[in-house]
């Protein structure tokens, strides 16, 4: 399924609206798409944007609300429509995404295929001739996104990352992978550049959007073959084909491919840029000379609005991250763990994990490892195994604002880890210790602990609250009262581990 199977499938479904009013490519199109996708409302396809006649703009196509807030769409809807995958609960989601990365299928080289329709090369070589948005005032220029791909030139295999690029004139982008040293194309750019070597790269937009899906996991081992990943989440094998100035492979139905070379020990002004977790200032980043563009005819741009709260984004980094460090659970926790969750509304911040306790001192145990495979959150919550994910989150909120014990119900780690990215601490630290889980362990409290807490179930007699909430019109409310009385999570846990 290629980008343009995948807007169609939306548009059925009524997942995506085309705008076919003018819509500005300067800032105006980024507020509008950041705007929709916080309202949680459909995918858009701009047909005409201003100063280019044949080239269009999509955004929000893997968009989705959060967990945390109830809504009739499901934060995994888009996602699974580009993977085929048939899941009405988050659980079920998360559970054949993971099946299906056990399942390798392999992609297919072929001669030729749509992202060669067109190609810009020599004297019409021009990377602004495609309506690549600025989406903020303050951005430093026109920003793209895209699976950026290059040869280790020590094992002479493809890797693959998902990066933002920054134009800085018509064959020329920064490529800011000094942000992010652990990514796997950073690491062999830091290679070649210690060579002295120039190293070939191509950065793919559009085509199947499993191939997107699959380069926002973090924790795959080195040397995964990122188009074989996406083969196995779409159960499809990729077509692939050679680029016009390198031996490299790139998705035959993609909608441009932009080819060249980062130069080494070469420098270019990129930012000042408004990301997904922090403000990033004009600073000096590593530069691709552009080759050559080929594309299709009437290309589509894939846009991603980074501070969006439920965008594309986040909405990949949420889903993806959630899966494998549920896979890492699985594999050494022994099924304990029911499910994992990094809510968007907290830009990923904490994480929430359901699982049974085997004894006390179990979360942290879990925990640590946890946090030693991720970099974005310093909070996580333990809860019930019984808990819901899709409907009873609201639950985890109130056991942790006011059932946990204030002395025993909380953990603060006494060691340091990398801070998180999504930590906002002193700007001489590089370490945190604000790793927190609030602990509630059946095997440590007793119901007595617990005491008065700050909640109307609990400070209140039963009949004066029956009382209030029987006459509550007559008090002269319009809205109707929220009841809901939460007991602590724990005395329900059993019925999930069957005990």
């Amino acid at each position: 399924m290629d980008l343009r199977e995948f807007i169609d499938k939306l548009r059925e479904a009524g997942e995506l609206k085309d705008v076919n009013r003018e819509v500005d490519w300067n800032v105006e199109a980024s507020a509008l798409f950041m705007k929709i996708q916080e309202n949680k409302g459909p995918a858009l396809l701009l047909n005409k944007v201003k100063g280019y006649d044949d080239a269009r703009i999509v955004s929000g196509m893997f968009a989705g609300p959060g967990l945390l807030l109830p809504g009739k769409r499901r934060q995994w809807k888009r996602v699974s429509m580009a993977l085929n995958i048939d899941a009405n609960k988050y659980e079920e989601f998360v559970g054949k995404v993971l099946e299906r990365l056990r399942e390798p299928i392999k992609p297919n080289e072929v001669d030729t295929g749509p992202c060669k329709e067109k190609t810009m090369q020599g004297w019409g070589l021009d990377v602004t001739k495609l309506p690549f948005p600025k989406h903020t005032e303050r951005d430093g220029g026109r920003y793209g996104h895209g699976c950026i791909v290059v040869k280790d030139p020590d094992t002479g295999l493809q890797v693959w990352s998902f990066t933002r690029f920054m134009i800085v004139n018509k064959n020329t982008l920064a490529i800011p992978l000094l942000d992010y040293p652990e990514s796997s194309v950073a690491k062999v750019f830091k290679k070649s550049e210690e060579k002295g070597e120039k190293l070939q790269c191509a950065i793919v937009l559009g085509g199947d959007p499993s191939l997107t899906v699959a380069t926002q996991f973090m924790l795959l081992l080195p040397g995964t073959y990122i188009p074989e990943t996406a083969s196995s989440l779409s159960r499809t094998p990729l077509e692939l084909v050679k680029t016009e100035t390198s031996d490299l492979l790139v998705p035959a139905d993609a909608e441009v491919v932009i080819e060249g070379e980062l130069l080494p020990r070469e420098r270019a002004k990129e930012g000042p840029f408004t990301g997904a977790f922090k403000y990033y200032r004009e600073r000096d980043q590593p530069v691709m000379k552009i080759k050559a563009i080929t594309m299709r005819k009437n290309p589509i741009i894939p846009v991603f609005v980074e501070p969006a709260k439920f965008g594309d984004y986040l909405t990949l980094l949420s889903l993806m991250h959630s899966a494998e460090l549920k896979r890492i659970c699985d594999e050494y926790y022994f099924g304990t763990v029911r499910w994992v969750h990094l809510p968007v509304e907290a830009r990923l911040g904490f994480c929430i994990v359901a699982g049974k306790i085997v004894h006390p001192g179990w979360p942290w145990v879990v925990s640590r490892h946890l946090y030693n495979n991720s970099v974005y959150f310093d909070k996580i919550i333990w809860v019930s195994a019984t808990l819901d994910p899709d409907f009873e989150l609201e639950a985890a909120f109130n056991d942790w604002v006011f059932k946990a014990h204030p002395q025993e119900g909380w953990i603060i780690s006494e060691e340091e880890y990398r801070v998180p990215v999504n930590a906002r601490y002193p700007s001489k630290a590089v370490t945190s210790t604000m790793l927190i889980v609030a602990d509630f362990d059946p095997g440590k409290f007793k119901k007595e602990w617990l005491g008065i807490r700050c909640s109307f179930e609990e400070i209140f007699p039963e009949e004066l609250r029956k009382k209030v909430v029987e006459e509550w019109k007559e008090y002269g409310f319009e809205v109707e009262p929220i009841v809901k009385e939460v007991d602590p999570y724990w005395a329900e846990w059993p019925k999930w581990t069957g005990e």
